[in-house]
């Protein structure tokens, strides 16, 4: 029974590191540099558009890259698994700790209080999130690398 769900992790953590690493990739090389050339309110309404269904779709990957790191790491522990792992409990650290509470700060309150703090708090969630994307891009490359 330990092999069968190994043999299913396996396939699942590389999955999902592999989908979540490429939906932080396209946010900051794509989605992000078009926001912040945006007026103030069209970056706002943008982010506010965005990043409710962007949450939507990481949020469950990287759970479930972290639940199948964990049923892999049970049944054989490796370096790449362990390396990759750790870097994804940072990547969930950094969203929890640092992001969502700006994610929170901008999808909330009036649309004129925003205006005035949205683009600082978009400068600094640009910074963020790519550090969460080099976490995650490692991770997938160490998850994917990690032998079988």
């Amino acid at each position: 029974m330990v092999d069968l769900i190994a043999d299913v992790a396996q396939p699942v953590m590389r999955l999902t590191a592999g989908a979540f690493a490429g939906t932080c990739v396209y946010i900051w090389a794509v989605q992000h540099p078009v926001r912040v050339s945006l007026a103030p309110e069209g970056a706002l309404a943008d982010f506010r558009a965005v990043i409710p269904r962007a949450e939507r779709v990481q949020a469950p990957l990287l759970m479930v890259c972290l639940l199948a790191v964990a049923a892999v790491l049970s049944d054989s522990p490796t370096w790449p698994v362990v390396v990759g792992g750790a870097l994804m409990l940072a990547v969930l650290v950094q969203t929890a700790a640092l992001v969502l509470p700006i994610n929170r700060r901008l999808l909330s309150g009036t649309h004129g209080e925003q205006l005035t703090t949205s683009q600082a708090a978009l400068s600094r969630w640009g910074r963020l999130h790519a550090t969460r994307t080099v976490l995650a891009v490692l991770a997938a490359v160490a998850l994917c690398v990690a032998p079988t």
